[in-house]
């Protein structure tokens, strides 16, 4: 693992990541109450899925520092700025709903996802794309995963209701026996 192989995004989105990580487990609320101190962190509310986002995010990153990112049919770029837009997303709404007793954590956490977003920002600069190549694949995979849908339903109709052949009418047993050759017995003595 050679550091200086990596880009300066990568590079922010793993430093800014990491601290980021470590203000989320100190105090973003505080209140006092008769001597005692209650605290909450941002692992509470929106904020569990900025801290899931954040884990998420780190673990795609470091997956391209030791060379195991999976492929996908997107930019890894793209998907790095997808994590990022959401990190910030919901530290913002950790932060704004969570409004009362905020300390300076809170803010220096929503600091930190702006600036992992800004390092995300860059790695895509670095490789060339930008904010239309991010729409043109999110617009692209939510045609292609329409049309699979679709054909998914279409498919699942077809195996649902089987083409039968309607059922031929029995012949009655009511109708009256064909006129054959009669036969007459000799009346039996008594």
């Amino acid at each position: 693992m050679d550091i200086s192989k990596l880009s300066n995004g990568t590079k922010v989105v793993l430093g800014s990541g990491i601290l980021a990580l470590v203000v989320s487990f100190l105090h973003w609320q505080s209140v006092e109450r008769s001597g005692l101190t209650f605290s909450r962190n941002e692992w509470h509310g929106w904020g569990s899925l900025a801290g899931i986002v954040l884990l998420v995010l780190l673990a795609w990153e470091l997956a391209a520092v030791f060379g195991v990112r999976p492929s996908l049919p997107v930019s890894p770029t793209i998907v790095t700025v997808l994590l990022a837009a959401l990190l910030i997303l919901f530290t913002l709404l950790k932060v704004l709903a969570d409004n009362e007793f905020r300390t300076i954590w809170a803010w220096i956490g929503l600091l930190l996802a702006v600036v992992v977003g800004a390092g995300a920002w860059l790695g895509m600069q670095g490789a060339g794309e930008s904010f239309a190549d991010v729409k043109s694949t999110v617009s692209s995979a939510a045609a292609s995963a329409a049309a699979a849908a679709r054909s998914a339903s279409d498919t699942g109709d077809k195996q649902a209701a089987p083409a039968t052949e309607a059922p031929q009418p029995e012949p009655s047993t009511d109708a009256a026996p064909e006129p054959g050759p009669e036969r007459t017995e000799p009346p039996a003595s008594a």
